[in-house]
């Protein structure tokens, strides 16, 4: 079931007061999400600083013994994604300067958040040789992510902040 359909019967009433209309949303995502299992593995992403090292560590391993095809397979649709909702923003009017501004602050997140992590990795965090740069930034961003709180912070606040501007504007029909 697409999650529009789940959330749009009671959500987009005019007629519904709001606290009964986000009733109705967060039940109508909660029974989506129930039927879609894939979304958990969403969840846990944003758990893994509370993964001890070792853990995440030899599950990165194990993501990249099996070769790159399927991180690339993950970056394609991921980057198909992105365009789709770039499209659809400029199919609906999307103010230039507000996306403009998005997307020089999100490159430069993510540029100083790799700059962080520039300390040598200790013998016993490094990966494998030969590795690749991207298993390196891996295997360092996992060895210290705290060397990126700042960004990952930031990037948490921007999301959180996004999620509730969709959900008013979803509930404000």
């Amino acid at each position: 079931m697409p999650v529009a359909a789940a959330l749009a019967p009671r959500a987009t009433d005019p007629d519904a007061p709001a606290l009964q209309k986000l009733q109705s949303f967060l039940t109508g995502l909660g029974r989506w999400k129930d039927q879609r299992r894939d979304l958990q593995a969403l969840a846990m992403f944003g758990l893994w600083l509370l993964v001890p090292y070792d853990v995440r560590i030899k599950r990165i391993a194990a993501y990249y013994a099996r070769s790159q095809r399927l991180i690339g397979i993950y970056d394609t649709l991921t980057l198909l994604c992105v365009v789709a909702i770039i499209a659809l923003q400029f199919a609906a009017g999307l103010s230039a300067l507000s996306f403009a501004a998005g997307l020089v602050a999100g490159m430069n997140l993510i540029q100083i958040f790799i700059h962080r992590f520039n300390e040598p990795l200790a013998e016993n965090r490094r990966p494998p040789a030969p590795a690749a740069p991207n298993i390196t930034m891996s295997y360092a961003i996992q060895a210290r992510p705290a060397l990126g709180w700042r960004e990952i912070v930031i990037m948490a606040g921007l999301s959180l902040w996004a999620l509730y501007v969709v959900v008013t504007e979803i509930l404000a029909g």
